[in-house]
C-alpha cells in the first residue's frame, strides 16, 4: 500500500515531527507501520519520500527525507469559477476540482447563492475547506494544491476569450470552442439569473451548455475539468 501525506513545509534531509492530525491519519487511519515508506507532497509540485518512525500513539517522525522530483506545472492552468451553492455540494466541488487538477478555484456570489458571504468567510469554514483540499490532494496524488481565492461577485469576473460560462439552457458547445479556454464558470442550482445573463450578454460573454442532460453543479465540475484536460 502507498502511504501518502501533505506537508507544505517539508525539506530535503530535514527530519519532520508529524502534527497530531497527521500522525492520527497515517498511524490510525491508514495503519502505516513503523519504518513504512511515506510519500510526501508539498502542494507546490515536489514529491519527497521518507521513513515513518513511531514513538507512541500520538508521536511520530518522518526521517531520511529525500526529494524525489519536481513535477512540471501543467501547460493549461485551469481556473474553476464556481457559484457558491449549498455547502455540501460545494464540498464535493472543491474535492473534485482538486482531484482533477484545477489550478485555481474562484468562488463567486450570485443572485441565487443560498448562503451569506459572512458564513463562507468564517474561519471555521475556511479551515474546513482547506482540509478538503488537502485530503483530496493526498488521495489523488495531485502534486499541485489549488489556490482557493476569496469569494467575489460573478459580475467582477473579467471577460475574455479564455472564459467559458456554462449555462444549462445555452447552445451546445463544440470541441473547437475549447482550445483557448482556461477559465470556466459553473452556475448555481437553477442556473444564472436573468440579471446575470443580461450582464454576460452586455459584455459579449457567451454562454454554452454540454450536449447532455442537465447536470448538477458538482457533476458539471468533474465533467468539464476532465474535458478541458483532454
Amino acid at each position: 500500500m502507498q502511504y501518502r501525506t501533505y506537508i507544505p513545509t517539508i525539506q530535503h534531509q530535514v527530519d519532520h515531527m508529524l502534527s497530531v492530525p497527521q500522525c492520527h491519519h497515517l498511524v490510525k487511519v491508514l495503519r502505516a507501520p513503523h519504518q513504512a515508506t511515506i510519500e510526501i507532497l508539498d502542494g507546490k509540485g515536489s514529491v519527497f519520500t521518507s521513513n515513518l518512525h513511531i514513538e507512541s500513539k500520538k508521536c511520530a517522525y518522518l526521517k531520511n527525507i529525500v526529494h524525489l522530483k519536481c513535477n512540471e506545472a501543467p501547460h493549461k492552468k485551469i481556473t474553476l469559477i464556481v457559484a457558491i451553492t449549498k455547502l455540501n455540494a460545494l464540498d464535493i466541488m472543491l474535492q473534485k476540482a482538486t482531484e482533477l487538477g484545477a489550478w485555481q478555484i474562484q468562488p463567486v456570489m450570485t443572485e441565487y447563492t443560498p448562503i451569506k458571504k459572512e458564513l463562507f468567510l468564517s474561519e471555521k469554514k475556511q479551515l474546513h475547506w482547506e482540509k478538503i483540499l488537502h485530503s483530496s490532494l493526498i488521495q489523488s496524488s495531485n502534486p499541485w494544491l489549488p489556490d482557493l481565492q476569496q469569494p467575489i461577485s460573478i459580475m467582477d469576473i473579467a471577460p475574455g476569450d479564455d472564459l467559458l460560462i456554462l449555462h444549462p439552457y445555452g447552445p451546445h458547445i463544440q470541441s473547437s470552442d475549447l482550445s483557448n479556454i482556461s477559465r470556466v464558470a459553473i452556475g448555481p442550482e437553477g442556473g444564472w439569473s436573468p440579471k446575470e445573463l443580461a450582464f454576460f450578454n452586455q459584455n459579449n460573454i457567451s454562454t454554452f451548455s454540454f450536449p447532455t442532460p442537465i447536470m448538477r453543479a458538482e457533476t458539471c465540475v468533474s465533467a468539464n475539468l476532465a474535458i478541458l484536460h483532454l
